[in-house]
């Protein structure tokens, strides 16, 4: 299965998921989000600073915002129950690295104009190759629904 150019593309999106950002992510990401013109709240700025991880998933849910963060954790069933979990985004990059950041958020930015919003219940890796993965139906640790690359060329890649 190599990668191969999407033959057709849906209508371009213009709606743009409204982002929770855990304590994971730095405050340059949030001022990179908010020039890209999404919406961020911080887990700052909420006051949930040292709360676990599902408090941060059940404001996100109750807010009907997409969870963005560089930790891991929030991909482990048992931290964010799969029945009432947002969409989560895990930024899978060097958060100290620039220009992998921006690469990263180019990619989630891309994946959104794609595909539009992300739904909740909806895992989403995004890296700082450009590579999107999302999982939508199954669970992290099963293949994921789809895969796209995006090199900076319109249409991006897919995995088939």
């Amino acid at each position: 299965m190599p990668w191969t150019r999407l033959k057709s593309v849906r209508t371009l999106s213009r709606r743009r998921s409204r982002l929770h950002l855990d304590e994971s992510v730095p405050a340059a990401v949030e001022r990179l989000l908010v020039a890209r013109g999404y919406h961020a709240t911080t887990t700052r700025q909420i006051g949930l600073v040292g709360h676990s991880d599902a408090d941060q998933a059940a404001f996100a849910w109750r807010e009907q915002r997409v969870l963005l963060t560089f930790d891991w954790d929030f991909f482990e069933p048992r931290n964010v129950p799969r029945h009432r979990s947002p969409a989560i985004v895990i930024v899978d990059c060097d958060r100290r690295r620039s220009e992998d950041v921006i690469s990263a958020v180019d990619a989630l930015s891309q994946l959104e104009r794609l595909a539009g919003a992300l739904a909740r219940r909806s895992r989403a890796v995004v890296r700082a190759d450009g590579e999107a993965t999302i999982w939508t139906r199954s669970l992290p640790r099963h293949a994921p629904d789809f895969r796209y690359r995006f090199d900076g060329h319109w249409p991006p890649l897919t995995w088939r």
